[in-house]
């Protein structure tokens, strides 16, 4: 009845945007009032965090109110539409999220999923640890790029190590994008799967129909918790400590339990003997071998690789020429006999499409803790090959890179199952 008041609060992707906004409106503010002829005074500018509140002054002692007044998020205008949250006052409001620092406990957590664990440990980091300053992050950058040098160079005939690289190289930076990501800062604590599923796909992947099992959103989706996870564990100091002794293999991305991995070298003298020759060699790894098996098999969850995969160490593909018969052998190592004896179960019942990727169709062999992938014609000489296989085993990167295992055919391991 006293005249106009006018409240507006703005939210801003960062603190740092917020103090922006409010500097570039202090700067505008008289004219902007002058120019409108509406209200009797300038407003005056307050930020709290990523929120900037303008108020006349007939409602500065409502000003806390204001900043903590409830408000309904929307991640798209499906999720808008879908609330019927119009006329606006409709909205039911969203939770607040708990800022920095703050100990956060959930009463029904989420059930165990490769999502729910993938989001927690981002999370985890964000409320445990200050953000690396931009010194800091330079000096990470130039690290990567260290290493993402050497793994271009030494990760040749090993597609598994090299995703494993890429996905370091690139994760500090995925996960440093997502602090200042609006939509997943304010993602319910205690979300569901489903909740971060769809986040996830809206957000981020939205044409890639199994996000977590597709090579397209590999490097993203699993080297950012890795890097998240190390922050969580030392800071800043423990991404250099990432950076310096990253996974060996796609094992430790996908959440796996920690262990050894066998590198193969090829048997030249047993591959002379036999009158062959190997033209291409690769290692799959587990994470190519868990698309495979979605691909090509059934009843995989597209959501967290299968346990038998923890018992995975080691595989060498390699084309194989005898004479007038050529084709792919594969040949992968186990940590059980029975971890051996599922997988080849589960590769024999594979859909017979799966000749278009260059494999043998119909049942592997199994010895011990290898199975062995050969067309028919070549099966008798595989074998022989596959088991004088020379396989080096290594802890951790700085094992690997102590045995002077660069290239892979450096390897002076020894054959055994």
């Amino acid at each position: 009845e006293q005249g106009d008041e006018l409240a507006w609060l703005t939210q801003w992707r960062s603190a740092e945007a917020a103090l922006v906004f409010l500097q570039a409106y202090r700067q505008v503010a008289a004219a902007a009032t002058a120019h409108g002829k509406v209200l009797g005074a300038t407003p005056t500018a307050t930020r709290h965090g990523k929120q900037v509140l303008i108020t006349t002054a007939g409602l500065h002692q409502q000003r806390a109110a204001l900043f903590d007044a409830p408000r309904k998020i929307f991640h798209s205008y499906g999720e808008w539409t879908a609330a019927n949250c119009y006329p606006q006052a409709q909205c039911e409001p969203t939770p607040p999220v708990a800022e920095a620092g703050a100990t956060q406990t959930c009463d029904n957590a989420a059930p165990s999923s490769r999502l729910a664990d993938w989001i927690g440990r981002i999370r985890h980091a964000r409320i445990q640890y200050r953000l690396p300053t931009p010194a800091e992050l330079t000096e990470l950058a130039n690290q990567a790029g260290e290493l993402a040098t050497f793994c271009t160079r030494n990760s040749l005939g090993n597609s598994d190590l090299a995703l494993a690289c890429r996905a370091i190289v690139t994760g500090i930076r995925h996960w440093q994008g997502w602090q200042g990501d609006t939509s997943w800062q304010l993602l319910p604590h205690c979300a569901t799967p489903a909740e971060l599923k769809e986040w996830l796909r809206s957000g981020y992947h939205a044409d890639v129909p199994r996000p977590f099992a597709a090579s397209e959103s590999f490097a993203s989706l699993y080297g950012a918790p890795l890097a998240a996870a190390a922050f969580a564990d030392g800071g800043v100091a423990g991404l250099r400590r990432l950076l310096a002794n990253p996974p060996l293999s796609t094992a430790p991305l996908l959440g796996l339990p920690p262990a050894e991995t066998a590198f193969a070298q090829l048997p030249e003298v047993a591959l002379a003997e036999a009158g062959c020759t190997v033209s291409a060699t690769d290692v799959r790894g587990p994470f190519a071998i868990w698309t495979l098996l979605l691909d090509y098999g059934a009843g995989f969850d597209a959501d967290a690789p299968p346990p038998l995969l923890a018992h995975w160490r080691g595989d060498r593909q390699f084309y194989l020429r005898c004479g007038e018969d050529a084709g792919w052998v594969w040949a992968s190592r186990w940590q059980r006999r029975s971890a051996a004896r599922q997988f080849a179960a589960h590769y024999a019942g594979l859909d017979a499409t799966v000749a278009e990727t260059g494999l043998a169709l119909g049942p592997p062999r199994r010895r011990g803790r290898l199975v062995l992938v050969a067309p028919p014609a070549l099966q008798s000489k595989a074998a022989r090959l596959a088991n004088a296989l020379a396989w080096e085993t290594s802890r951790d990167w700085r094992d690997w890179i102590a045995a002077g295992c660069l290239p892979q055919e450096a390897c002076r391991g020894t054959p055994r199952n």
